[in-house]
């Protein structure tokens, strides 16, 4: 049933609810309605809901929920993409950016292959639209849960995940973890485990998660993308001269290129 002010009880010369404090108002509708349950419980619940997001308002808290197609960009439900997400999204607003549609964004994961938890990139890819087909993301291999996001002619700012956070995760991820490290894959662990540890994560504000501090003199100068071809003399297939080796006078793919240095090491011309 769909609410309008016309269905409240009509009082001689009745005062604007708008010129009410949110408490008196909410007084004012109570006495004037008890009489009809089905609009006092619906303005009971609006009332809820106002207060809910005065109260937010006014502690600065800034949750964020990590959106149902970033879960379906990775494949599975895990603790370490919605954090990644976050991680970037909280970079953005830091920045004062966009999520990057172009090439002026790089973000700079402090991750390597060899940590649990890589998942976190996925997320930055997802938040910020750095991803790795446009060449926007980066590893520096440092172990820590940890990114920089840099604009092009801006300042970057470092994003950590703070101990403290990262040691409840952990603890509240314990028993996913121990399946993953058994073997299983995440997509086939129950949601029931790790879907709390998500709604933990997107319940939380960016200052209690992360800590962040903003590096003025960061620089990095991107690769510039070639599009010149040319065909691999052994294999004939195109390849970007940019990844061409040259032996004997010939272009080479690198595949062709190292398996000639393989076999005879005596023809490489460095």
């Amino acid at each position: 049933m769909l609410f309008n002010e016309d269905m409240l009880p009509q009082e001689p010369n009745r005062v604007s609810p708008t010129r009410y404090s949110i408490t008196s108002g909410y007084k004012h509708y109570t006495r004037t309605i008890n009489k009809n349950p089905t609009i006092s419980l619906y303005l009971t619940y609006l009332y809820a809901i106002i207060i809910s997001c005065w109260v937010t308002d006014m502690s600065g808290a800034k949750t964020e929920e990590v959106p149902e197609w970033a879960f379906e960009f990775h494949s599975h439900r895990c603790p370490f993409m919605p954090l990644g997400y976050r991680a970037g999204s909280y970079a953005l607003k830091l920045l004062g950016i966009e999520k990057e549609k172009n090439h002026q964004t790089h973000a700079f994961s402090e991750m390597s292959d060899e940590d649990i938890g890589t998942c976190f990139d996925d997320g930055i890819q997802a938040s910020t639209g750095c991803t790795f087909g446009k060449g926007l993301i980066h590893h520096l291999s440092y172990g820590k849960l940890a990114m920089i996001l840099y604009r092009i002619g801006n300042r970057a700012v470092r994003i950590h995940v703070k101990d403290t956070f990262a040691d409840s995760l952990f603890k509240k991820s314990s028993r996913f973890l121990e399946l993953v490290k058994k073997g299983v894959g995440p997509s086939n662990i129950s949601n029931e485990l790790i879907d709390p540890v998500i709604d933990w994560i997107s319940n939380m504000r960016d200052e209690d998660i992360f800590e962040y501090s903003f590096i003025e003199d960061f620089s990095y100068m991107p690769t510039r993308k070639r599009d010149t071809r040319k065909k691999c003399s052994k294999c004939g297939e195109y390849t970007y001269e940019s990844d061409l080796k040259v032996l004997n006078d010939e272009f080479l793919c690198k595949q062709d290129y190292y398996e000639i240095s393989r076999t005879s090491p005596s023809d490489i011309v460095t």
